[in-house]
């Protein structure tokens, strides 16, 4: 027969089993394609001008149905939705789950302690506070894709000074905002205020300004370095290139190049090429060593066709 079947499912969990040993299916299949998020710069595709779609990818990542729920300005529209007695934020992480997991509570405080800032394991076991182990939980969160371990760029993926994080900005979004405040949103008195959302998009913006560097300079493995009390927003395994990000207006880039220079030597460090990333900035150091981005930079990669 000349019939081709193609399967579709957004849970990992009936996937997995949809197509495992113990399924009529398996060994049948001729291939399989786990399809990745939009990146943010496909945002333009959906008509954001740059700082909107910085706004809206904090909240949507690059998932294609948040995307097109979302209007803007996105501030006023995410408080406009959060009133809505059909909201479908309010369930949307527990119908997720429940894809997944037949019991979801503990899953959904692992996942709450990570959007807090409880990155190690022993922080998110305080936090947390469940009886036994929560490793195999974590692994689990793993599995589906909803939770990595990072480690410092420069070091082995086995270092112990790995981190957990969540994947995905929707995840991360409904439970910085959306699950510690069901309450108050159940009675409508719950908002976004804008400098609370800024403080959360700084992080944000240092996945945007990875995406950027992988663009611009052609490479692969960019994330974050960490050791000790020393951290640094962007770097390279091959040491192409280090920069930092301040998701802020009027920006001294000298003193944040010479701050990451100073970092750099503490951890005997020599880069490339240096990369500051800020809304605006009052100050900028003149050397072809940096590359200062603000967003009319920023805005002008953006909209830049492939």
């Amino acid at each position: 027969t000349n019939t081709k079947i193609i399967l579709v499912g957004s849970s990992i969990s009936m996937m997995s089993d949809l197509l495992s040993y113990k399924s009529p299916l398996y060994g049948r299949r001729t291939s399989a394609i786990n399809l990745k998020e939009l990146k943010f710069k496909d945002l333009r595709k959906f008509n954001f001008d740059v700082v909107e779609g910085i706004r809206v990818y904090g909240f949507a990542g690059g998932v294609p149905y948040y995307l097109i729920k979302v209007k803007t300005p996105f501030l006023e529209w995410i408080n406009e939705e959060l009133k809505r007695i059909d909201s479908f934020l309010k369930d949307e992480m527990d119908f997720s789950l429940r894809y997944e997991f037949s019991e979801i509570s503990t899953y959904k405080e692992i996942l709450l302690s990570i959007a807090m800032g409880k990155n190690t394991l022993g922080e998110i076991r305080d936090f947390v506070k469940v009886g036994g182990e929560i490793s195999s939980y974590i692994k689990k969160l793993e599995r589906i894709g909803l939770v990595k371990r990072e480690v410092p760029i420069l070091e082995r993926r086995t270092s112990k000074r790995g981190r957990y994080i969540i994947v995905d900005n929707f995840t991360n979004f409904w439970f910085k905002f959306i699950y510690p405040n069901l309450s108050e949103i159940e009675e409508g008195r719950y908002e976004i205020r804008e400098e609370e959302y800024n403080e959360y998009l700084g992080r944000v913006f240092e996945d945007i300004a990875r995406e950027y560097v992988k663009d611009k300079y052609g490479l692969r493995d960019v994330g974050r370095h960490w050791y000790k009390d020393v951290e640094i927003d962007i770097m390279d395994k091959g040491l192409n290139i280090a920069g930092e990000c301040k998701w802020s207006d009027e920006v001294d880039g000298i003193r944040i190049l010479h701050e990451l220079e100073s970092k750099l030597e503490r951890l005997n460090l020599n880069v490339k090429k240096i990369v500051i990333f800020a809304k605006s900035f009052r100050r900028m150091e003149n050397s072809e060593k940096v590359e200062y981005v603000d967003l009319k930079k920023l805005r002008e990669w953006y909209e830049q066709e492939e």
